[in-house]
């Protein structure tokens, strides 16, 4: 994926992001799920030139990490694929990794040819200089909500989260 193609939809949470993840629905634009790559290895990596086995192994447990809290739900991630992109990449920077990193999720097993890749995380709002230096062509989605709204969206989320756990800690007395 060239530069130009990064997309990144930032703005405070519980304001439309995941609404927004409906995009996929383009054949050519995918909206990944809140993987924060890019803030998680962004200061370690920012310098990188070259790739070892022990950050191979770094991403492969970043991205199982997810996969058990089931952030990706519906999204599926080649190691072999992103394995074989970077040991084939003529040179590697932390723009080149993140654009490989991207490239190789895929929404329900399809494989379309994506133009367009969006970052959807709220966290990101955090990060903006560093995208912007990192990948200066990037574009910007900015959601806004008015904050008695988010702050009751919020709070509704924590009630239904808690009787989840409720719920949850229920069923594991009854095992």
């Amino acid at each position: 994926m060239h530069e130009s193609g990064f997309n990144f939809i930032v703005g405070i949470g519980r304001s439309g992001t995941t609404l927004l993840m409906s995009i996929n629905s383009h054949p050519s634009i995918q909206a990944t799920p809140e993987v924060n790559f890019f803030n998680f290895f962004y200061h370690s990596w920012k310098d990188k030139t070259n790739f070892s086995e022990s950050d191979f192994l770094a991403i492969e447990v970043y991205v199982k990490s997810f996969d058990k809290k089931k952030k990706v739900t519906g999204f599926s991630w080649d190691m072999n694929l992103f394995k074989d992109k970077i040991l084939k990449a003529r040179k590697i920077d932390f723009q080149i990794i993140y654009s490989i990193f991207y490239s190789c999720f895929s929404y329900s097993n399809s494989h379309k040819i994506i133009s367009h890749n969006f970052d959807k995380n709220p966290i990101n709002t955090l990060m903006l200089q560093e995208i912007i230096d990192t990948l200066p062509n990037a574009k910007f989605i900015c959601l806004v909500r008015d904050p008695g709204v988010n702050y009751l969206s919020r709070k509704e989320k924590a009630k239904e989260t808690s009787q989840y756990l409720s719920r949850s800690s229920k069923m594991e007395n009854i095992q």
